[in-house]
């Protein structure tokens, strides 16, 4: 087997396409299942704003603020925080996650599930503007592909 790796990156038509596939009820019945959820959860401090970077259709941002924490979500595709807002109430804004509208410091907890590798030119420009968002001792917690030994 070998590995890929492809410096194309995905556009916004890619992203409402692939959003398009799928349902916010879908998804959020999903996270509410996953073995990720708890990880996540578990991270998450109890005071203070937490904002989903790349939240797509929204499914954490709608399961954080259902369980009680003062979610919000940052996405840039349009289209897709639109169909999230087509089934719920909540916080959501198109934004650039290498440049994001928010004041320094104003974030207790920053979550990006699988968004930061889609960067062509790395993930450090994101991780930079998450860590200038973030209030003193917040948390950041970011996943990514697991690549395994094939």
């Amino acid at each position: 087997m070998t590995l890929a790796y492809y410096s194309v990156a995905a556009r916004e038509e890619f992203w409402t396409e692939h959003w398009g596939g799928h349902s916010v009820e879908e998804l959020l019945a999903v996270a509410r299942e996953s073995p990720l959820t708890p990880l996540v959860t578990a991270a998450l401090p109890t005071q203070g704003r937490v904002l989903e970077a790349g939240c797509g259709l929204g499914q954490y941002v709608l399961l954080l603020r259902e369980r009680g924490w003062q979610a919000i979500g940052v996405d840039w595709s349009v289209e897709a925080l639109a169909g999230c807002r087509r089934v719920a109430r909540a916080p959501l804004a198109a934004m650039e996650l290498g440049a994001l509208a928010v004041r320094d410091g104003a974030i207790g907890a920053y979550v990006s599930l699988g968004v930061v590798e889609h960067d062509p030119e790395g993930p450090d420009a994101i991780l930079a503007e998450a860590r200038r968002v973030l209030a003193p001792g917040g948390v950041i917690v970011v996943s990514v592909p697991y690549l395994n030994g094939i």
